[in-house]
């Protein structure tokens, strides 16, 4: 059975753990934005993923190590210091006291409006897409993909917290997570910067799927074509 908690403690080996995850998160990002492994294999993958300082110019790594000690600085903050309007957390999955994934979500309080922020999270390689038993942190038990378990358990944060507006952002090539956030979890895309697209979805203006296909088709026309 997995269990699903929120960390709130910065000096206990849980931290040290998502700590782990959230390096392993940076660089998977850095190097699948940097070398376009989307369309590689799996194996070249995990090559350019765990052998990244064989790949990485000295400035490249700097840079990417300055990320990574930002994002850690940034949880660190986050559990220390509470910010009642924009409240973050760091929800953690684990299996025997072993984290395998986490998920981050904030509550920001801006303009007169609520917004719920999907920030980024990780599943390890053997539990990416795996079913299964989950204790979320209200106690009930759910069968499922497990990473869904863990999203749908910041859902009912977001509901307690009357959340208005959801905002995500990702890479403008990770075609993958794109078609998720909008044809499965019903985000459209908002803006986009050099490197991110940013995403949103408005409660008031909840699109069908049919909609979220011709949109997800769109983008994807856009840089494919």
């Amino acid at each position: 059975m997995y269990k699903i908690e929120i960390v709130n403690n910065y000096c206990d080996d849980k931290f040290n753990q998502l700590e782990m995850l959230i390096r392993k998160f940076a660089i998977t990002v850095f190097m699948m934005q940097k070398y376009n492994l989307l369309n590689e294999s799996k194996e070249k993958m995990n090559q350019y993923i765990s052998d990244y300082n064989r790949f990485l110019s000295e400035d490249e790594i700097q840079c990417l190590e300055k990320d990574i000690n930002n994002r850690i600085k940034f949880a660190k903050d986050s559990i220390k210091l509470k910010n009642k309007r924009k409240k973050t957390r760091y929800y953690i999955l684990t299996k025997d006291n072993v984290i395998i994934a986490f998920q981050t979500a904030q509550v920001r309080h801006e303009n007169n409006k609520i917004e719920g922020w999907r920030n980024f999270g990780y599943t390890e390689d053997l539990y990416k897409g795996r079913t299964g038993t989950v204790v979320d942190t209200y106690g009930r038990i759910y069968n499922g993909i497990l990473s869904n378990v863990l999203y749908q358990n910041i859902s009912k944060w977001f509901d307690e917290e009357k959340v208005e507006t959801e905002r995500t952002a990702t890479g403008k090539n990770m075609y993958k997570n794109i078609k998720v956030y909008i044809v499965n979890k019903g985000f459209v895309p908002e803006k986009e910067d050099e490197e991110r697209i940013y995403l949103i979805k408005d409660y008031n203006n909840i699109k069908n799927k049919l909609e979220l296909k011709h949109i997800y088709e769109k983008y994807i026309n856009k840089y494919k074509n």
